[in-house]
């Protein structure tokens, strides 16, 4: 290759991969490393390795933000998996209270009901006796 002393072993690995490829195999700031290194034909100079390092460079953080963006979308499917998981276990333990509850399992009842409720609670009517009753049948 050349006697160029480069920044770091992932900057030769990278190197030598884009001087070892075949032509037209490499998309991209590679291909325009082996294009730099092949069209010379003399030594490349001092500033033209410098391009080189930041062709690089920018090669390198290129992979990395790919490698974050791929950690990302899986972090953020991740979080909507264990949110989905949160709110079916929610929605299949207020199932379980209304059939406790032997409520009919018709929409519109239920909702009426709820609607009711929500009024007892904001007017606060709940006695203690209907908490007690629903601690036994939880309890059972």
């Amino acid at each position: 290759m050349s006697e160029h002393e480069f920044k770091s072993d992932e900057h030769e690995a990278l190197f030598g991969q884009a001087v070892s490829a075949q032509p037209g195999s490499l998309k991209g700031p590679l291909r325009d490393i082996f294009e730099i290194y092949y069209a010379a034909d003399e030594e490349l100079k001092k500033e033209e390795w410098s391009d080189i390092d930041l062709i690089l460079d920018a090669e390198i953080s290129k992979r990395k933000l790919a490698e974050k963006k791929e950690d990302a979308a899986k972090a953020a499917a991740r979080v909507r998996e264990a949110a989905r998981r949160r709110r079916t276990k929610e929605l299949i333990e207020l199932g379980g209270l209304v059939r406790l509850s032997g409520l009919s399992s018709d929409p519109v009842t239920l909702l009426s009901g709820f609607l009711r409720i929500k009024e007892i609670l904001e007017a606060g009517e709940l006695t203690d006796s209907y908490r007690e009753r629903a601690k036994e049948l939880l309890s059972k």
